[in-house]
């Protein structure tokens, strides 16, 4: 290993010698001066103050150096290499491994740049001022006043330019008005003559109207003013009490005018405008009050005690022929008089004496005062009445509620009766016996009886109708056995051999409806199968469970046990035991491989040391399924395994996608999935689950697999294990 001077010492010589001649003898020893006096400098001596260091020199090379010559090489930064087939010369500027750098030294000068400034932009005062032999100059920068204040802020290599607040003179500011610069403080809203909500103006003032600080004026006169708010204009006018509308011409409740001539006006409410009515007084004094819509028109007068509370009502009909008219008696009746009707609407008392009765009053009877025509007030007894009234009775109650018009005479029905209008002029009344309780009769109990035309004669009880019963004796029945019976006395039964087929339908007696043994061999219909015993048989039953045919086979249809290894590959019934058959007692091509039970694939979508990663048709790979299987296979089981477990959360879920003639259709309905920090799908806590309407294969099919999640920290190298069975 030579030891070489780095390219500042080089340079340190190279400024300092008058002859800057070096160059390196292969021999450790350095040759530079002009008299060729060698040095040889041990390891880590310092010249001009750089450390020499021992760097592998490749003095002889025939090519330039590249990335791998590196450290493991034994080069370092400060190396040499010559290429003395090229006259380059390389400079080792870092020596990783793999990636070493080398700096080609050949066209190095020693020349510098030579450099200058300027300002740009089109506005403004440039700092830039000029360049004196090396040196580029600038100008400072300096405040043109107290106002301004510029800071060397040597920390963070910045100049802070900053106003100084407490040196600007408001009042010396132009373009400004002078009013504009308030001490709000200083200044504040005064709140009188109603109004309040003053203050200064240091935050915001809300103005209310306060009514409580004005002084009433208990005598207005018509030169008073008022304000108010024109409605046209939504503006506020004054005016004095002379100029307010009228009472006669103001507007009421609503926008109605105050009433026409004899109208009655009434208050809206405590605190409200008036408001006109219906009711009116004519210039005569005629009181009149008009119906409503729901209620009949009425005159309410209170009871004459301070604090009565009742009320006498006149209320007039809901519909009048013509106008009605009372005319009240002119005095006051005595004792015990009766007010009756005279006629055009007169009315007066009368003593009872003056009244002219059919029959003599008694304390026993109740009368009705009818006024007979020609003849004068009449007494009649109520019962006459009721029977002699015209017309029918239109209402009849059912448990209180009614049926039919107005009542007239009611006749009012308990439970257990139905009451119906019909036609209108009919009631029908009939027995409900749904409405009757369903209590537990008793001996005692009272029934109603009807004769043959429906006409309810007597009544009984339960005791006379037993008795009636018990003592009616049937001497004049005649009893006889029909097809399949035998009577005997009074006794039915079925003698043997009394059933045919003609007395059983199709399907008449179940199972569990014949007695054990009841029917015999012979009592069952005969089939074609020839009574005997069959060896290796062939047994043929229908679809009813019937046998209908059986024949023997042959022996070359069971293997015998010397068709196996040993004795023991039968069981005492012929058929085989476990592990019985193996590869060489079964006949090449006797089982196609088509023909087995189950298919098992694995693929990997992801090298051992890969993260996994989400996506589509994983690392494009993908399963075809070949026309060479026969029959129907179906998806049956799916595992999924990592190389290294996934950390963090999430889990790593895949898909199985199945692509038939262009159309693809996912096979699980729940992915496979691996939980952080396992590594298989069978141990996570979702399993699996296979969509049957699509884990079918068909020729031609292609598998390929979606992942749809991977955990926080991905897990490394994916399998997917697919598994079908032949159906």
């Amino acid at each position: 290993m030579r030891k070489l001077l780095s390219l500042a010492v080089l340079l340190a010589f190279a400024v300092s010698a008058q002859t800057p001649v070096m160059h390196n003898q292969g021999n450790g020893t350095i040759y530079a001066s002009p008299g060729g006096q060698s040095f040889d400098w041990p390891d880590g001596t310092k010249i001009n103050g750089v450390e020499v260091h021992e760097a592998k020199v490749n003095p002889n090379a025939s090519t330039d150096p590249g990335v791998n010559d590196d450290n493991t090489a034994g080069y370092s930064v400060g190396s040499m290499w010559w290429n003395t087939t090229a006259d380059s010369g390389w400079l080792c500027l870092d020596a990783s491994t793999g990636a070493a750098v080398w700096k080609d030294i050949t066209s190095v000068t020693g020349s510098g740049e030579s450099n200058t400034a300027t300002n740009v932009g089109t506005a403004g005062v440039g700092l830039w001022k000029d360049k004196s032999g090396v040196t580029l100059r600038f100008k400072k920068i300096n405040a043109g006043s107290s106002k301004i204040t510029v800071t060397d802020d040597t920390g963070n290599d910045e100049l802070d330019i900053d106003i100084a607040e407490a040196n600007v003179d408001h009042d010396a500011l132009s373009n400004y008005d002078a009013n504009e610069h308030v001490d709000h403080s200083a200044v504040s809203i005064d709140t009188t003559g109603g109004i309040a909500g003053g203050g200064d103006l240091t935050s915001t003032r809300t103005l209310t109207l306060d009514l409580s600080t004005l002084t009433e004026n208990a005598s207005p006169v018509t030169t008073d003013i008022v304000v108010t708010e024109q409605v046209a204009t939504g503006s506020q006018v004054k005016t004095t009490l002379a100029d307010l509308p009228k009472m006669d011409a103001a507007v009421g409740h609503g926008g109605d005018a105050f009433g026409t001539d004899g109208q009655v006006i009434r208050s809206h409410g405590t605190g409200e405008d008036v408001q006109t009515s219906g009711v009116t007084i004519s210039d005569t004094d005629v009181l009149t009050v008009p119906g409503q819509t729901s209620t009949s028109a009425q005159i309410c007068i209170r009871e004459g005690a301070t604090t009565g509370t009742q009320i006498l009502t006149l209320l007039a009909q809901d519909s009048l022929g013509s106008d009605v008219t009372w005319r009240f008696p002119g005095e006051n009746g005595s004792a015990d008089d009766l007010l009756v009707g005279l006629g055009s609407g007169e009315v007066a008392y009368r003593q009872i004496s003056e009244i002219t009765t059919e029959s003599t009053l008694d304390a026993d009877n109740d009368y009705l005062l009818v006024d007979v025509s020609g003849t004068g007030l009449r007494a009649v007894l109520l019962s006459d009445v009721r029977g002699s009234a015209v017309g029918t009775m239109t209402t009849v109650k059912e448990d209180d509620s009614q049926t039919g018009g107005a009542d007239i005479a009611t006749l009012d029905f308990g439970t257990g009766f139905d009451i119906t209008e019909s036609p209108d002029t009919e009631i029908q009344v009939s027995f409900d016996v749904s409405e009757f309780g369903g209590v537990t009769p008793t001996l005692a109990d009272t029934i109603v009886l009807y004769d043959t035309s429906g006409t309810a004669t007597a009544k009984a009880t339960l005791t006379d109708l037993q008795t009636l019963i018990d003592t009616d004796t049937d001497t004049d029945t005649t009893y006889s056995a029909g097809d399949g019976l035998t009577l005997t006395t009074t006794t039915f039964s079925i003698g043997a051999g009394d059933i045919t087929a003609t007395h059983l339908g199709t399907d008449s007696a179940g199972s569990d409806e014949v007695a054990a043994n009841a029917i015999g061999d012979s009592e069952l219909a005969s089939t074609t199968v020839a009574a005997g015993s069959y060896t290796v048989a062939s047994i043929t039953v229908n679809e009813d469970g019937r046998l209908t045919g059986a024949a023997s086979g042959t022996d070359d249809d069971v293997p015998d046990a010397g068709d196996f290894g040993n004795a023991t590959d039968l069981d005492s019934n012929g058929a085989l035991n476990a592990d019985s058959v193996d590869s060489v007692e079964i006949v090449t091509g006797a089982i196609l491989e088509t023909e087995t039970g189950e298919r098992v694939a694995t693929v990997q979508l992801f090298g051992v040391a890969t993260d996994t990663a989400t996506g589509d048709t994983a690392s494009d790979v993908g399963i075809m399924w070949p026309h060479y299987y026969s029959g129907s296979w179906d998806l049956v089981d799916v595992e999924i395994v990592v190389k290294t477990a996934g950390t963090g959360s999430g889990t790593t879920s895949v898909q199985v996608s199945r692509s038939r003639a262009g159309s693809e259709v996912d096979m699980l309905t729940t992915v496979a999935s691996i939980d952080v920090t396992e590594y298989s799908s069978d141990d996570g806590a979702t399993p699996f689950a296979i969509n049957g309407s699509n884990d079918d294969m068909a020729g031609g099919d292609v598998i390929v697999f979606d992942v749809d999640s991977v955990s926080t920290t991905a897990a490394q190298g994916l399998w997917v294990t697919l598994v079908w069975r032949r159906q």
